[in-house]
C-alpha cells in the first residue's frame, strides 16, 4: 500500500491537483486502518410515534444512527409496567407525552437517550432523577407557533362570543345591541411563564395592540428592554390582567399552580387560557366562579374532558391539540432528531 502511494505521489508531483492527491491519501489510510465509514452509533432504536416514519428527514437520520429502528406498529403507548423492558432493550427511545416511562433506581438499563416529541419534559422527571446518565432530549420550539395561535383562537372566540352568537344566529335569536362584543386592542394579557411559547403569544398580542404583563419565577433572566412587558408578582398579574394565559411546565412545583382561591382577586370577567398542561389548574370551585361572572370564560386544551362545563357557552375545551398541526409535526420531528444528534457531538 505504501509503495503504491509513493508511486502515485511521484507520478503527480508536478501536478497542480493537490486536492485529488490529498483525498486519495486519506482514502488509502482509512482503508488500511479498516475503518468502517458506515458504522452505526447504536444498535437499536424504538420510535413510539408512528407518524415520524412519514417524516423523511427524521426517518433517514434515525436510521443513520441505529442499525435497527423499530417503529410502533400497534398504536399503543408505553405503560409504566413496560418501562424496564424498553429501557433494557433499546439504546434510543423516541416517545410522546402519553408514554409513561418510570423506573426505580438501581436497574441495569441499556438506554442512552430518551427523546420526547414535546416542549415539556416533566413527564420524565423520575427518569432524570433516578438515571442521570440518560440524556433527555426534547423539541422546545417546533410547535410554539401552533400553540400560540391556538391560545389566540380561544381568546378571540371568547371575546367575540362566537359560540353563543353562532347558536343564536342558527335559532334566529338576534338581539340588536346585545350582540355587541369588545375589542382586544388596549386589553391586558397576563402571561404566567415567559418561555418560547409565551414569547410567541406576546408577539401576537402586541400586533393586536394589547398590553402584556408577565409573572416568571426568574425575571432576572430577561432583559426588560428586549420586550415591551412589565414583570410583576403573580398576585399583581392576576389582579391587573383581562386575560390570564398559562405557559409553564408541569412539575412538582407547578402542580395546581392556579386555583379558585388565587383567582378571587382577579378582575370580574377575566378569561383564563390554558394551552399548557391540565394539572397546572385545580378546577375545584370553577363552576361558582363562572356562574358569578368572576371568570368570564375558559379556553382549555386538555387530554381529558372531566369537567362539568357543558352548559356554559363561554367555555371552550379542545382535546390537547394546540400543538398538533401539519407544520408543527414536521418541525418538531426535524428539531427532535437534530437535538438527538447534538447529544452525540
Amino acid at each position: 500500500m505504501n509503495k503504491f502511494i509513493y508511486k502515485f505521489l511521484l507520478f503527480t508531483q508536478k501536478s497542480k491537483y493537490f486536492l485529488q492527491k490529498l483525498i486519495f491519501i486519506i482514502f488509502c489510510i482509512l482503508s488500511a486502518s479498516n475503518i468502517n465509514l458506515n458504522a452505526y452509533v447504536f444498535e437499536k432504536a424504538y420510535v413510539s410515534i408512528t407518524d415520524l416514519e412519514k417524516n423523511e428527514y427524521f426517518d433517514t437520520q434515525i436510521k443513520s444512527l441505529a442499525k435497527e429502528v423499530v417503529y410502533n406498529s400497534k398504536g399503543t403507548y408505553i405503560s409504566e409496567s413496560e418501562s424496564e423492558k424498553f429501557l433494557s432493550e433499546y439504546d434510543i427511545i423516541v416517545l410522546g407525552t402519553h408514554d409513561k416511562i418510570n423506573l426505580q433506581p438501581g436497574l441495569n438499563i441499556r438506554t442512552k437517550i430518551i427523546a420526547t416529541l414535546s416542549i415539556a419534559t416533566g413527564h420524565l422527571e423520575q427518569i432524570k432523577t433516578n438515571y442521570p446518565q440518560i440524556s433527555i432530549v426534547n423539541s422546545p420550539t417546533g410547535n410554539v407557533i401552533s400553540v400560540a395561535e391556538h391560545a389566540f383562537a380561544f381568546i378571540l372566540s371568547l371575546y367575540k362570543e362566537l359560540q353563543k352568537r353562532h347558536l343564536e344566529n342558527r335559532s334566529n335569536l338576534k338581539k340588536g345591541k346585545e350582540l355587541m362584543t369588545t375589542e382586544l386592542c388596549g386589553k391586558t394579557i397576563g402571561l404566567i411563564g415567559f418561555g418560547n411559547t409565551a414569547k410567541a403569544v406576546y408577539k401576537i398580542a402586541k400586533t393586536f395592540g394589547m398590553n402584556v404583563i408577565v409573572y416568571t419565577a426568574h425575571p432576572e433572566k430577561y432583559a426588560v428592554n428586549d420586550y415591551d412587558v412589565e414583570f410583576m408578582s403573580l398576585n399583581n398579574v392576576i389582579k391587573k390582567c383581562d386575560i390570564l394565559s398559562l405557559h409553564i411546565p408541569l412539575n412538582s412545583q407547578t402542580y395546581h399552580f392556579i386555583d379558585a382561591e388565587k383567582l378571587k382577586c382577579c378582575k370580574p370577567g377575566m378569561y383564563l387560557i390554558n394551552v399548557s398542561r391540565e394539572d397546572l389548574v385545580n378546577h375545584d370551585g370553577f363552576r361558582t366562579l363562572l356562574e358569578t361572572g368572576q371568570i368570564g370564560g375558559l379556553g382549555l386544551d386538555y387530554d381529558h374532558n372531566n369537567y362539568d362545563f357543558r352548559d356554559f357557552k363561554n367555555v371552550w375545551i379542545t382535546p390537547h391539540i394546540a400543538g398538533v398541526t401539519i407544520e408543527s409535526k414536521i418541525k418538531m420531528g426535524n428539531e427532535l432528531i437534530n437535538n438527538i444528534k447534538k447529544v452525540l457531538i
